[in-house]
């Protein structure tokens, strides 16, 4: 083995080398750390900032030596340790000797193989010095090719030396070692197989580490920030699915009882992973959304996930699989049929290195999930093509899973429902997630700005997008998808107009005039006065290649003529790579905009080159290729190009689904009047006879008109006469289509209370749309105390597209039956409307100005639930002493809350939550006391509080949760003997809890135990079912739950002096077991008896070596062992029922042998996640059982 020192000496030189090709004028100077913090300009020296920087960078040193030792384990095992130190010598020389320059450096096509090839002369000039051996020589270009992806990994994910303001922020702001973490975890390391040549494990691994580090990061959409900080990691935190009753019915034997799933995109897809398992049967998914939903986030968050083997649990079944992601619109740029190659465009810099027949073996095996996004990117005759294509490869591998990507519109339903493909919709998002979406959105803009003046700035526009969120209907309406999201914020942070935006089509204008021209408006103006364009020209330029790529079905288009291609014809006349050969660039398309442009005298080469580097909405994806930022982008631009003298065009393409967004964008483009008028009149012209088709035509016509605002006044009459025909509307998309109409279409709104609360549902939001007085009068016709559930929500949805909220609440909700539903409450005209809203029984407000009591909501005889999740400055409860029927109260996060007296007179009041109220003082509190009512009471995180005496008279409590506060005993208890329920997990834990034993009827525990003198937990009784100890925990309160018989969880984290596991007490109805951070338990002299039932074992971060005490266990489901950095032997659990076995933060003592042994024991039913290293950015939740 080499020496810890020489891989030190690695690591070093390969973050010295990823600064040089960051830094190359500066590369000679830099040779050590410290070099790295002058080379890096605007950074003061001085600064605690830059003085840390070393500190940082050896930590990330150690990080990647220890990952390098893992390749001295496996590789070449026979090789002497004198012939291993010397190839790694020769591999650091080489590093030593990178002397890259400015001009041969081009930072984003850095690849492991161009760095392979640019150090090995170095390396092998030193060990043909030292005469090493042929083996010695592979084992020495092994570990050259792992360095050089270390150093192509720091390179993409680090900003270039021109990136001033990114790197101040990065050092100021203290990212740099997540950013350095991520670059390093993103080289996946070789796992070896028996009987598998270890090419293709070396292969797969870098493999893995292509699509990891060419998908894990997606522009945050508006940002005006330099790249590397628009760069943000994968994130579906707000996205949800949900599956289409149909395909999951099918999935479930046919019963008709359609499985529901957990809208969570990691539940959704895990559960049809099970549905398919359970029969034996690859999962096939098509994941639908509406543009700019997150379908291709979706994919790249499963292929990084899938590439670093570090899915969530519920997708456990795909851990080992390897996922083939094919970009169906570059898949499909030529008349020949995608190929194996086609799928691993990652890693297509390889060239011919891919092993034998990799991919279709993957494929045969099950061991790969191919992934097919924008399917809705095709032409309809490549669509063709495309399923014929997806149906060959399925054919042929009956076993590979397969994800297809698509917007709704286009898709041939029956095809994929034959294949038994199970459809997921994104859902539009709700407005959490929006707000979540928005923050995170701001919290980027943020922390990747160093101006203090901007940073103020941003937040002041921050806080007045959430102000209009709450309280302008059109702002929520513009917000249900991320990219909508996005361009909302972007609206917003760039003040781009001092009113909110009234429609998707302002929105669209002036985001993108903002983007197409925001960077010339920065500091570096002398540019744009030198390209001489104005904004109206560029904008002309980028309408007229998105026109061109979408006549052309493409979403992608050609930056240069490839004249030699076309100078040679090499291909066939007529045939498809030919078009496309010819197919008019993107430098053609601006040469001809420009001779159509008086006084500009602008070269085509030069003005392209500016809408690529500066417009942000158009860039270049390859060294030839360019595309929009998004394709809704693409759309709009061509609508509004299409609008000015090509209606004929638009109207010709009424009835094909991919064209009606542009057709849309075209009716609102700003040219004449005439111009939309005559796009609705031939759209209506196109209505055929009654049927599908006449209907979709007539919905396009009615948006068309919503979108366009006016039209003459005799096509208005044509269109509401034609319109008339397929009223009332079946769907919220319909009636959203038609609200352009106006007022008029309330007449034919009127009158449907016999229908389906679908229908009636979509006619009350068509009125909501159009709004006004008139349309309140139609909507309240549905308001009747037998209205159906789904009709009252619509009612109580419509509410919020209201400004006139009172009027709108005594016409519609006064008398509505409300028992059943949750009332939101998002401004303050709603909330002093409430009055009228007598029937409210469950009540939340998300209200968020100043409003300082309750006395608007004290007249609601028969409110029983009241959350007040808004209200920051909320003073006093003054308004609530009338509300006798009150019984779940929640108050948490009131910092300003200094009056509860009210609270005293709620005879029914059962749930109080009191979470943060840090101004109420004991005395306020112990008001609450001799409440004979209250069964649940949560005052977390009242860290004011130090007397707790008054919780002794509740004596009727079944629910008590202190966490967070500074409680030393639990005396209060003696008389609680209700309690059900206790959280104390205090600060800084509890002295004493022998009070416990007085709660006869205690159920759950968990509570934190201080390091101070106390006595052990008291013995509790046989009714305690879970138990969670925290803090310093010992094996002598472990015996004192030996009487709770009837334990079914018990977590004890970090026992200080647990060593053998005989020293738990038995627990026969135990299913959870969990001990994580028992950094003493290392054995167990006999096997684990008397734990009968247990079902889930976590014994994460303990020293044990091997598992045979486990061999009884045999209803043992999961396992959880992750950190065990001593064990060596898993052998043990090949005769127990496992379904899932957790091994990740470091457990290098098991082989990649072990896991494939134990995984064939099992028949296919283990999931098994393997990770030797630690990962220190990561904490794992071990209780998902």
């Amino acid at each position: 083995m080499s020496s810890a020192g020489q891989r030190d000496g690695v690591a070093r030189r390969i973050i010295i080398s990823a600064f040089k090709i960051l830094f190359p004028s500066s590369a000679e100077r830099i040779q050590a750390f410290t070099d790295i913090v002058s080379a890096i300009e605007g950074l003061d020296e001085a600064s605690l900032e830059a003085r840390a920087l070393p500190r940082r960078l050896e930590d990330a040193s150690d990080r990647i030596a220890a990952r390098l030792a893992r390749i001295e384990e496996i590789e070449f095992p026979g090789l002497a340790d004198t012939e291993r130190a010397l190839a790694i010598a020769g591999v650091e020389q080489a590093l030593a000797a990178l002397r890259p320059s400015a001009d041969d450096i081009i930072r984003d096509a850095v690849t492991t193989e161009q760095l392979h090839a640019a150090l090995e002369p170095a390396a092998l000039l030193r060990w043909r010095s030292d005469q090493l051996s042929d083996d010695a020589q592979a084992y020495g270009r092994l570990f050259l090719t792992e360095t050089a992806a270390y150093v192509s990994a720091l390179v993409h994910d680090l900003p270039g030396s021109s990136s001033k303001v990114a790197w101040e922020t990065y050092v100021n702001t203290k990212k740099l070692e997540a950013i350095l973490e991520r670059g390093i975890a993103g080289v996946v390391l070789p796992k070896f197989r028996p009987g598998l040549p270890q090419e293709i494990s070396r292969f797969e691994a870098g493999y893995r580490s292509d699509i990891t580090n060419t998908y894990k990061y997606t522009d945050l959409f508006g940002l005006n920030l330099p790249a590397e900080l628009r760069r943000h990691l994968v994130d579906i935190t707000y996205i949800r699915l949900r599956a289409l009753p149909d395909d999951l019915a099918a999935d479930t034997g046919g019963t008709g009882a359609p499985l529901e799933v957990d809208p969570k995109v990691d539940s959704a897809i895990g559960e049809v992973l099970n549905i398919r398992k359970k029969r034996d049967r690859s999962a096939r998914i098509l994941l639908t959304g509406s543009a700019g939903s997150g379908k291709t986030t979706i994919s790249q968050w499963i292929a990084i996930a899938m590439a670093q083997r570090k899915l969530p649990e519920a997708m456990a079944a795909w851990t080992e699989c390897v996922p083939l992601v094919t970009q169906l619109r570059y898949a499909f740029k030529s008349n020949v049929e995608p190929e194996y190659q086609d799928m691993i465009r990652a890693a297509m810099y390889r060239g011919p290195t891919v092993p034998g027949s990799w991919v279709a073996d993957c494929l045969d095996e099950g061991n790969a999930v191919a992934i097919f996004d924008g399917f809705d990117e095709l032409s309809e005759h490549d669509r063709f093509r495309a399923l014929a294509w997806i149906d060959k490869l399925m054919s042929a591998h009956p076993k590979a899973h397969v994800v297809v990507t698509s917007r709704p519109d286009v898709l041939d339903n029956r095809w994929f429902r034959r294949r038994e493909f199970v459809t997921l919709q994104l859902l539009p998002m709700d407005d959490d997630e929006a707000e979540e979406c928005i923050n995170r959105w701001f919290d980027a803009l943020i922390s990747g700005t160093s101006d203090a003046e901007k940073v103020i700035e941003y937040r002041q526009q921050h806080a007045k997008l959430s102000h209009d969120f709450q309280n302008r209907p059109t702002v929520r309406d513009l917000s249900e998808t991320p990219l909508l999201c996005a361009m909302l914020c972007a609206f917003y942070a760039h003040k781009l107009s001092d009113a909110a935006p009234e429609s998707r089509a302002e929105l669209y204008e002036r985001v993108v005039e903002a983007l197409i021209y925001l960077r010339d408006q920065r500091k570096e103006v002398g540019e744009n006065v030198a390209i001489g364009l104005t904004y109206k020209q560029k904008l002309l330029l980028l309408q007229g290649i998105a026109k061109e790529m979408t006549a052309n079905s493409t979403t992608t288009i050609r930056i240069r003529p490839l004249r030699e291609l076309r100078k040679h014809r090499l291909a066939r006349p007529g045939s498809d790579a030919r078009r496309d050969v010819q197919a008019a660039t993107a430098q053609e398309i601006v040469a001809a905009q420009l001779r159509g442009m008086v006084n500009t005298h602008v070269q085509p080469r030069e003005a392209l080159a500016h809408l690529l580097d500066r417009s942000v909405v158009f860039y270049k994806v390859a060294e030839n290729q360019a595309q929009f930022t998004h394709r809704s982008i693409q759309e709009f631009l061509a609508g509004w190009a299409y609008a000015y003298d090509e209606i004929e065009v638009l109207v010709d393409r009424v009835t094909q689904p991919d064209w009606r967004r542009i057709i849309v964008f075209a009716a609102g483009a700003p040219v004449q009047k005439s111009a939309a008028s005559r796009l609705v009149s031939g759209i209506l012209d196109r209505a055929g006879p009654a049927g599908p088709e006449r209907r979709e035509v007539l919905l396009l016509a009615a948006e068309c008109i919503t979108a366009a605002g006016h039209v003459d006044a005799t096509v208005a009459a044509r269109a509401e006469a034609l319109i008339g025909d397929i009223l009332p509307p079946r769907s919220q998309e319909e009636a959203r289509a038609l609200s352009g109409i106006g007022e008029e279409l309330l007449t034919w709104l009127d009158g449907h209370s016999e229908r389906s609360p679908d229908v009636i549902s979509a006619c009350i939001a068509a009125a909501a749309h159009i709004g006004g007085p008139a349309a309140v009068h139609t909507i309240a016709q549905y308001s009747t105390p037998d209205a159906a559930p789904a009709v009252v929500s619509a009612l109580l949805r419509a509410w919020y597209e209201f400004e006139d909220a009172e009027s709108y609440a005594r016409q519609v909700l006064a008398g509505l039956p409300l028992r059943d539903q949750l009332l939101v409450v998002r401004t303050v005209d709603q909330l002093n409307a409430m009055r009228h809203v007598t029937g409210a029984h469950a009540l939340c407000i998300k209200v968020t100005d100043d409003v300082a009591d309750l006395s608007e909501v004290g007249d609601l005889p028969d409110l029983a639930e009241l959350d007040c999740e808004g209200l920051p400055q909320l003073r006093s409860t003054r308004g609530l002493a009338g509300l006798r029927q009150l019984r779940r109260l929640n108050l948490g996060d009131k910092a300003m809350l200094l009056d509860i007296e009210d609270l005293t007179q709620l005879p029914n009041l059962e749930e109080l939550h009191l979470r943060g109220a840090v101004a109420l003082s004991p005395q306020d509190l112990a008001r609450l006391g001799g409440s004979t009512s209250l069964r649940i009471l949560v005052l977390d995180n009242c860290r004011q509080l130090y007397d707790f005496g008054f919780l002794s008279t509740l004596t009727n409590l079944r629910t008590l949760s202190l966490d967070g506060c500074y409680v030393s005993d639990l005396d209060f208890c003696a008389s609680l003997t209700e309690l059900r329920t206790i959280r104390v997990r205090s600060l800084p834990g509890v002295d004493d809890a022998r009070r416990l034993r007085d709660c006869p009827n205690l159920r759950r525990l968990q509570i934190t135990l201080s390091d101070t003198r106390r006595p052990s937990l008291s013995e509790l009784g046989p009714q305690l079912r879970e138990v969670e100890l925290t803090g310093s925990v010992s094996v002598a309160d472990l015996a004192a739950l030996t009487p709770a018989t009837g334990l079914r969880t018990l977590r004890a984290d970090a026992v200080r002096d647990l060593v053998d596991l005989r020293a738990v007490p038995v627990f026969r109805h135990l299913t959870h077991l969990l001990l994580p951070r028992c950094r003493r338990l290392s054995w167990s002299t006999s096997a684990l008896e008397g734990f009968d039932a247990l079902e889930v074992l976590d014994l994460s971060g303990s020293m044990i070596t091997n598992l045979d005490f486990l061999a009884g266990c045999g209803r043992l489901r999961r396992l959880y062992l992750n950190g065990c950095q001593r064990l060596t032997d898993i052998s043990a659990l090949g005769t127990l029922p496992l379904e899932h076995l957790s091994m990740e933060g470091g457990v290098p003592g098991v082989t990649e042998d072990m896991v494939d042994a134990l995984k064939a024991r099992s028949g296919g039913r283990l999931t098994v996640v393997h990770d030797p290293f630690p990962d220190p950015f990561e904490i794992t939740d071990y209780i998902g059982a």
